[in-house]
């Protein structure tokens, strides 16, 4: 079994939630109906610590609404986080101490944010408190305003994004298509979602496969939510999750209640675009819709939300473009038109040293060897050498843009610590910030001509962690999460594909990278 291996987000986190109405207490039909569906955790308003037991023997996580008493019992009971309503309405420094002091005792406890009705303001005064997510306001978007990415950004700061089914008060959609639409948008906007138990009447196997799939294509649903990639007021909006450049699935929804719309796949390929590429339905139970390749169309009918998966078009390598008479092609250059034969060989220097060179002044030089630099320019030389069209390689260097934007670690020259790779043609290094809450791990192959595979070491002592332990990760280039189990842990750079490898490391608990006690 490879070393290197994927884990179950949901498992880790409680990322899928069913919430029990705060008019109701958890029974054994509720808590029953919530495991049926798929969910992973379960959002209780109150209650009694025994609660917690009943849950946790059906396999669900409890979160709990904040009590306004101890907390303790609670806790003791097996409570994995809490639910901060107003949390905009409590002193910022008052959230740092109860964060600080919960997770100090009971590692690992989250604390989920609802903001509704905020400034701004209030909101990025809560942005370094210790909250582990919070509530975006999607569920009172009218598939037609832009504020949808505002919301989402002012979120962010936070912590990661969830996305609720229906508004906390009010009436719910009126008719079953718009409730079946909501669960679609909540299911796929963001990496947390949360429904009201009882929203899913009728729906019941649509609620169970929604949350299937969260589980069975967990790298598509990590990471930041959803942007608005359709124009505001569109007659169909469209959502992509992913980076601009390579989007991993779209949704588009169509806000008529009443018509059917037809859109062009070019329209719903964001970063892709005319460039060519296919849509996937992620419903394997659409018969009649198989994949559509750009140039098609595909209809979303009234008030119905579809999903995609994006299948970008393969480029088109050049590296064994070859001329009429099997030599290389002529592209123009007078270096390349005058290389020598591929039967006759330069004999090598004793030693291997480099050839001396005569400049234009008559004197002669050495050049010197390529360093072994750092960073994306490294990363991006090496990307090079493999001959690809200039459209793959925006892509890349649009993703290492949007890493490093994202990373505070990446946005010093300081921070750095080499770390063992057992091949020496592979630069492994970390970076992190100085008080460790942001750490990525860089490896990269120096060889352009060959695939490397070899272990490299996790830096699993800079946490004050054993060498057996395990910590989560993102491998940040290929939008999956993943897990690394001790710490030597085996890892594939191929030129040919990737030849760079960039990870996120999870903060385990209150460990901080480089702050281990």
């Amino acid at each position: 079994m490879p070393l290197l291996r994927r884990y179950d987000v949901a498992m880790l986190r409680y990322r899928n939630i069913a919430r029990i109405s705060p008019r109701e207490l958890p029974t054994d039909a509720s808590l029953a109906r919530a495991h049926a569906l798929g969910f992973d955790a379960i959002a209780l308003a109150g209650g009694h610590p025994v609660d917690v037991g009943r849950a946790a023997a059906g396999g669900l996580g409890v979160l709990l609404d904040l009590p306004a008493g101890e907390i303790e019992p609670w806790l003791e009971a097996g409570v994995v986080g809490f639910l901060c309503e107003a949390a905009h309405e409590r002193p910022p420094a008052s959230w740092k101490r109860l964060t600080a002091e919960v997770r100090g005792r009971y590692p690992g406890t989250l604390f989920l944010a609802f903001t509704y009705g905020a400034t701004p303001a209030a909101v990025a005064a809560l942005a370094q408190c210790g909250f582990d997510a919070a509530a975006s306001s999607s569920c009172w978007w009218d598939l037609r305003a832009a504020w949808i990415d505002e919301d989402a950004a002012r979120v962010e700061a936070l912590g990661e994004v969830i996305a609720l089914a229906e508004p906390p008060s009010g009436p719910r959609p009126a008719t079953e298509r718009e409730r079946r639409r909501a669960l679609m948008l909540a299911a796929h906007y963001a990496p947390f979602w949360m429904m009201t138990l009882g929203f899913e009447a009728g729906l019941e196997a649509e609620g169970t496969a929604l949350n299937a799939r969260r589980l069975e294509l967990a790298e598509l649903f990590a990471g930041p939510p959803a942007r608005l990639v359709s124009a505001p007021g569109a007659e169909v909006a469209v959502l992509a999750r992913g980076s601009r450049a390579a989007p991993r699935f779209v949704l588009a929804l169509n806000p008529n209640p009443d018509e059917a719309s037809t859109l062009p796949v070019e329209v719903v390929l964001p970063g892709i675009g005319g460039n060519g590429g296919t849509l996937v339905p992620l419903d394997e139970a659409e018969p009649a819709h198989g994949p559509i390749a750009a140039g098609g169309t595909f209809e979303v009918g009234p008030a119905e939300a579809r999903a995609f998966r994006v299948v970008p078009a393969k480029p088109i390598r050049r590296a064994d473009a070859r001329g009429p008479t099997g030599g290389p092609a002529h592209t123009g250059s007078r270096n390349q038109a005058q290389s020598r034969s591929p039967d006759r060989k330069r004999p090598r220097r004793a030693g291997g040293s480099p050839r001396a060179c005569r400049a234009p002044d008559g004197s002669r030089h050495v050049p010197l060897r390529p360093s072994r630099s750092i960073g994306a320019a490294r990363i991006l030389g090496q990307r090079l050498q493999r001959v690809v069209p200039p459209l793959a390689m925006g892509a890349e260097i649009s993703q290492l843009n949007q890493i490093r934007r994202a990373n505070p670690a990446l946005h010093s020259h300081r921070g750095i610590e080499f770390l063992n790779a057992f091949d020496d043609a592979v630069l492994y290094y970390a970076k992190s910030t100085p008080d460790g809450r942001n750490t990525l791990l860089v490896a990269v192959n120096l060889d352009p001509r060959r695939a490397i595979e070899t272990e490299v070491e996790v830096p699993l002592w800079r946490f004050g962690l054993p060498d057996d332990s395990a910590i989560g990760a993102e491998d940040l280039m290929r939008a999956q999460s993943l897990i690394f189990h001790g710490k030597r842990q085996r890892v594939r750079l191929d030129p040919s594909d990737l030849p760079f490898a960039i990870w996120r490391l999870d903060n385990p608990g209150r460990h901080r990278y480089g702050q281990a006690p």
